[in-house]
């Protein structure tokens, strides 16, 4: 299986996302992708209401699928901008 690179250039990341801006769902697992570093199939067990009214700082519980890690993400989202 053949990984994939990082997105390191924030002008990468600005045209991602004005490409995605359009598509609510692409766009919010782009932004807790970039802000919570994880990978795409713990992006996918994520469920709406668990993100739909978060707030910076309110933790969201979750079980990591490769390493079976428990984990609590607290969501820095606003103050991760590149736009």
């Amino acid at each position: 299986m053949a990984g994939a690179d990082p997105i390191i250039s924030v002008d990468d990341i600005r045209a991602i996302k004005k490409l995605i801006r359009k598509t609510p769902k692409e766009y919010a697992l782009f932004v807790i992708g970039l802000a919570t570093n994880l990978r795409a199939s713990d992006l996918c067990q994520l469920k709406v209401g668990q993100v739909r009214y978060l707030s910076v700082g309110h933790p969201v519980p979750m079980v990591e699928k490769k390493t079976r890690k428990h984990r609590r993400i607290t969501e820095k989202i606003q103050g991760h901008r590149t736009d």
